[in-house]
């Protein structure tokens, strides 16, 4: 074989492995979860919230429902006694989805090997400080029949600054 021959063959072969690495089959999280409020983390303590905060399933969907197909993902769940719902695009471009009546959320998905990253503005209103805006990113891994998303929130304006994140443990129902 001729040395320009070893080296096409050489480049033809680089080339194609960052494809093959592209091709890699997404995650399909669809189906009926249960939260586990066990493997879960505690909700964060809310300041000026009557102590409400820190309770273990506070602001967390008991169950959720997950459809998807190659062009977005559905997720219904209940909230206490209150249904959500939100659909994602998995183009990549941008979903538009609203919290009631009253809040706007802007949401955009990407993949990060076989974990779905879902980046979140939620537009709150107006605050005795300004706008309000909650920024999200939450990460879906999903390992045998456990789902796991870990959430990471950082809420503006915000006297702290700070980030919090928790980890929020489904098991597969159906």
């Amino acid at each position: 074989m001729k040395p320009a021959s070893i080296v096409s063959i050489a480049l033809a072969a680089l080339v194609a492995l960052p494809a093959a690495g592209r091709a890699q089959a997404r995650t399909n999280f669809a189906g009926t979860w249960a939260f586990d409020q066990a493997k879960s983390d505690a909700a964060p303590a809310q300041a000026g919230r009557g102590g409400r905060g820190g309770r273990g399933g506070a602001g967390v969907a008991t169950s959720l429902t997950i459809q998807q197909t190659a062009a977005q993902l559905t997720i219904e769940g209940t909230v206490g006694e209150l249904p959500v719902s939100a659909v994602y695009k998995l183009d990549g471009s941008q979903s538009t989805n609203t919290l009631g009546d009253i809040f706007l959320s802007r949401s955009k998905v990407t993949w990060e090997g076989p974990k779905l990253v879902i980046t979140t503005v939620k537009d709150m209103g107006q605050g005795p400080n300004g706008m309000m805006s909650e920024d999200t990113k939450e990460v879906y891994s999903l390992d045998g029949g456990v789902h796991t998303i870990v959430a990471t929130t950082r809420s503006t304006p915000s006297a702290s600054g700070r980030e919090q994140t928790r980890k929020l443990v489904y098991n597969k129902r159906s």
